[in-house]
């Protein structure tokens, strides 16, 4: 019999027994789900050593960091949490492999991500409206003295830019923005845009690079696509941008052709092909002109892995999605909302 479990204390708080064990006898899955309630970290060896059969942990407070130095592998987003909440325990051999990862944001960011919040997503409220300028902003901003922060999404990161006060350097030389700080001086609203995408995603794509990675092709010209260029450009790569239409300083889809790829190996889907429920869909390219050199980022997260994703790696390509990317710039949307710059 499968063993999974809990370790923390205390751990008169949880329902994980109850839940687990309820859905491994309904399902007829043959599994326990045990306790493990250790009063340090230390002991975790010990239930390891003792439970052979064991497969899987959560990890409860007051052990969600503490754990990390005792795994030996994290997934991109619990190292860039740095917190872990589950982990997978694999037995090769005779050898225990413990990777950790962290499930709490999935469940936080899907529970999130469908709420309207006045306080931070007033612009995707008036998203039915055809441009900014018939969005009633200033009487949104006068009515809601306490707001501090906002998000910007699509199709506002390059509408919204004359309604600012300010740019940080970055947002100005990409031409986007997608974090705003509000602050109040006297009777005045200060709006000051930054862009964290840029953040989010070279963090997130410079432990990929390698160094025959030396051009990337950008899928899609909108605000998030300025972003990924301006980063992979800070990385040293050259860019090409990839667009539906001919543009001045683009190719077509018809125009990217298996010796392109193998030059240009370096490809990030900044369109919304492949998303949620349209998960059926990718953008055109020569899949097979890719193999093990090439690197395929999709700022898609949901789902886990896009048909675009799917197809690189049945030709050997390395593949990430936005998952990531996401975190890091939403760590960085904080910090501007919080500074003083």
């Amino acid at each position: 019999m499968d063993k999974y479990g809990l370790i923390g204390f205390p751990l008169g708080h949880s329902f994980s027994i109850s839940y687990f064990n309820e859905k491994f006898t309904n399902e007829g899955i043959n599994a326990r789900y045990i306790n493990y309630e250790i009063p340090q970290i230390e002991d975790l060896k010990e239930i390891l050593a003792s439970n052979p059969e064991l497969c899987g942990l959560n990890v409860t407070i007051p052990y969600k960091q503490q754990v990390i130095p005792y795994l030996d592998d994290l997934s991109p987003e619990a190292r860039a949490i740095g917190a872990v909440n589950v982990i997978r325990v694999t037995h090769k051999n005779k050898n225990v492999i413990l990777k950790g990862f962290n499930s709490d944001v999935i469940g936080f960011t899907r529970s999130i991500e469908t709420m309207q919040f006045t306080n931070e997503c007033f612009i995707e409220r008036y998203s039915n409206h055809q441009d900014l300028h018939s969005v009633p902003t200033k009487e949104i901003l006068a009515s809601n003295p306490e707001l501090c922060g906002l998000n910007v999404t699509i199709p506002y990161k390059q509408q919204v830019i004359p309604y600012l006060d300010d740019l940080s350097p970055e947002a100005r030389a990409i031409g986007a923005v997608n974090v705003i700080r509000v602050t109040h001086k006297n009777k005045n609203v200060i709006l000051k845009g930054f862009n964290s995408d840029v953040i989010g995603f070279t963090r997130s794509i410079e432990t990929m690079l390698e160094p025959y990675h030396k051009k990337a092709l950008i899928l899609g010209t909108g605000g998030a696509s300025l972003a990924i260029n301006y980063g992979l450009k800070s990385l040293g790569l050259e860019t090409l941008f990839v667009s539906r239409t001919k543009k001045p300083g683009c190719i077509t889809y018809e125009e990217v052709t298996p010796e392109l790829i193998k030059e240009y190996n370096v490809i990030v889907n900044c369109t919304p092909l492949g998303m949620y429920p349209k998960a059926d869909t990718c953008p055109n390219l020569p899949y097979e002109a890719m193999d093990c050199h090439t690197i395929l980022y999709d700022l898609i997260y949901n789902p886990d892995e896009t048909l675009f994703m799917k197809k690189g790696v049945r030709y050997g390509a390395n593949t990430k999605n936005g998952l990531e990317m996401l975190l890091l710039q939403a760590f960085a949307s904080w910090d501007f909302w919080h500074c003083n710059e």
